[in-house]
């Protein structure tokens, strides 16, 4: 069978958001090959996208996507030979990587895919869930906390310092919500999916090229966050106009967390705002103007490229003042995010 190098590459790059990052479970870490169909699942996620192959054989993906990579020209040929797949290039390139015949992986426990019952998604929901994951809990022993909460046409998100609510176009159905591992959540964006469905314990996403993205939902209960929502601002603020460029300097030396965001800190103090980033051998520090009538020092971290956005947005800020804790709000067209402030004394910083 003779395949487009590219759209080979395209189509494993796709189905890796469903590969194990450790292979605990056999074949959690191969491409499965369906005839016209590209699958991979890690028992929390199940990604399968359209390719014509003719092919139906179990693979190791290190072995053949650093294969292609690695290797020129404009088409492949494939095929099987005994317990091989033999991958041909248009270069006089032959080479051998080995398969398993049988698919050992549970992958009929998955609930059926309704080829009639897709829903259209909000087309903004993927920048949504990206703002979502910004405060998500990274403490594994709070699994609800790990997850995005989806309900009506909220998403939303806390780690108990902060809470993301953003509102969209794409409603559930009254009384079902859903609860979105985290690490899911961080394959699908990738994805940018157009249309889901809501199955047994699953929910199926589908983009626009038919790849299907299934996830495992979390069987808990998710935190009333409105009570914390129903605070609002009590202290106007008013940000500088330098302040986006300062955050675009600050990312060149900012550190990332555990899932690949930036993360600045920021203190306030007497009407002066400074942006920190980087630490040991690289650290970034710069200052300008801000109006809060607010004299103590505080500090919190947050991701710049979303609080650059909500700046040029024009977003709606200010600072809250409640029973000796402080707080910063951002709203703007439908997206509210809540942090709890550290209150730093002279000197501790």
């Amino acid at each position: 069978m003779s395949i487009n190098r590219k759209l080979l590459l395209d189509r494993l790059n796709s189905a890796r958001s469903g590969l194990a990052i450790r292979e605990i479970t056999e074949q959690t870490g191969s491409f499965i090959f369906m005839g016209d169909r590209l699958v991979t699942f890690n028992d929390e996620v199940y990604v399968s996208v359209p390719l014509l192959s003719g092919i139906k054989a179990v693979v190791a993906h290190k072995q053949l996507y650093e294969l292609l990579r690695k290797t020129s020209g404009i088409d492949i040929e494939l095929w099987l030979d005994g317990s091989y797949l033999v991958v041909k290039s248009n270069t006089d390139m032959t080479a051998r990587v080995g398969i398993t015949e049988d698919i050992l992986l549970p992958i009929d426990m998955i609930p059926a895919v309704e080829d009639d019952l897709w829903d259209k998604l909000d087309e903004g929901i993927t920048e949504k869930y990206v703002y979502c994951l910004q405060t998500v809990s990274k403490n594994m022993s709070k699994p609800a906390l790990c997850t995005i909460h989806w309900k009506e046409n909220v998403l939303e998100s806390t780690d108990n310092y902060q809470i993301t609510r953003c509102t969209t176009n794409t409603y559930l159905q009254d009384g079902v919500d859903v609860m979105l591992p985290s690490n899911s959540v961080s394959e699908l964006v990738k994805h940018d999916p157009a249309f889901y469905q809501i199955a047994d314990g699953w929910v199926h996403f589908k983009t626009l090229d038919s790849t299907i993205f299934s996830c495992r939902t979390f069987d808990g209960s998710f935190p009333d966050t409105s009570k914390a929502l129903e605070l609002r601002s009590n202290i106007p603020i008013k940000f500088s106009p330098r302040l986006p460029k300062i955050l675009e300097r600050a990312i060149t030396l900012a550190d990332k967390d555990s899932v690949g965001d930036y993360r600045v800190k920021v203190t306030i103090e007497n009407d002066r705002l400074t942006v920190h980033s980087g630490q040991d051998f690289r650290q970034f520090e710069e200052s300008c103007g801000i109006t809060c009538h607010h004299h103590e020092k505080f500090e919190f971290t947050i991701n710049p490229q979303f609080f650059i956005k909500m700046l040029k947005a024009g977003a709606n800020a200010g600072l809250i003042e409640n029973h000796g804790k402080m707080y910063l709000r951002f709203e703007r067209d439908g997206v509210t995010r809540l942090m709890v402030l550290s209150k730093v004394a002279s000197g501790d910083e």
